[in-house]
């Protein structure tokens, strides 16, 4: 039997410091890796899949700014996949050209085999 190869947005590693908003509180977090759908970061707040979360943060060497509705995806220890839930159009144009330019700069192709 042939092995299934599934393809997604590259993920770029990084450690940004950022906050987000869940039920009334305001939760200190980092960016561990990010993609043109979705985030990860470390927090040490109990999250699970199915969470609806404000995440808001300054994306380094840019004037791009992360503030999007997420909603967890995966939880494993302290580190949680966050997928983009509500993304307005200009806030995604942004953000993808952020992350194609560091894929340029950094010679790294736009999808990653997992």
């Amino acid at each position: 039997m042939a092995e299934q190869v599934n393809e997604r947005m590259t993920r770029i590693s990084s450690s940004i410091y950022g906050v987000y908003h869940y039920k009334g509180s305001k939760v200190q977090c980092v960016i561990t890796d990010f993609s043109v759908n979705g985030i990860a970061i470390t927090t040490n707040q109990l999250l699970v899949p199915g969470d609806l979360i404000r995440i808001k943060a300054d994306l380094p060497r840019s004037s791009a700014k992360i503030d999007i509705w997420c909603v967890v995806r995966n939880v494993q220890g302290r580190k949680v996949g966050l997928q983009f839930e509500e993304i307005s159009n200009e806030q995604k144009d942004s953000l993808i050209q952020y992350v194609y330019s560091i894929l340029d700069t950094s010679n790294l192709p736009k999808t990653e085999k997992y």
